[in-house]
Parts: structure tokens; sequence; C-alpha cells
């Protein structure tokens, strides 16, 4: 919960200390865990980073249509569109 209010309140790169205190805590990470990371990076523009961990959110629960979107939009801003029609 605190990773996710403080990637919605522009501090994502403190997310990641969140993050990483969750999955010490409970190391069997379910897809939330990827999303929120996911969006950490991708609010510092770390678009590759993104896109492995929505990828292996998807590989978690494959019925999150609206990441599989947002995954073909961070190719586009990664510059690589034929990735985006993957």
């Amino acid at each position: 919960r605190i990773a996710e209010e403080k990637i919605i309140t522009e501090t994502p790169a403190k997310a990641f200390d969140f993050l990483a205190k969750a999955k010490e805590i409970n190391p069997e990470l379910d897809f939330r865990y990827f999303n929120l990371l996911g969006d950490a990076h991708s609010k510092l523009g770390q678009y590759f980073q993104a896109i492995e961990a929505y990828e292996e959110s998807i590989r978690r629960n494959p019925e999150q249509l609206d990441l599989i979107l947002t995954i073909a939009d961070l190719h586009e801003k990664n510059r690589k569109p034929k990735e985006a029609l993957r």
C-alpha cells in the first residue's frame, strides 16, 4: 500500500524501498507486486524495466488487457513500434 502511495504521489524512487521490504516479508509475490514495480519504473522513464515487470505480471495473471495495452504504449515510448505489435 505504501509503495502504491509513493508512486501516486510522484516519489516512485522511494517505492522501490517499500517493494523490496514487501518482497522480504512475503517472497510469494503475486501479479500486483509486478504491476507496482512496473508503475515505479515507468514513472522514472525506465521503460525497459517497466515492460519486464508488466510482462511478469501478465504471466502470473493473463487477464489484464489494460496492462497489455500499457506495454504496447511503453514500446512506442521506447521507440520500438514493432515490439508494440507483438
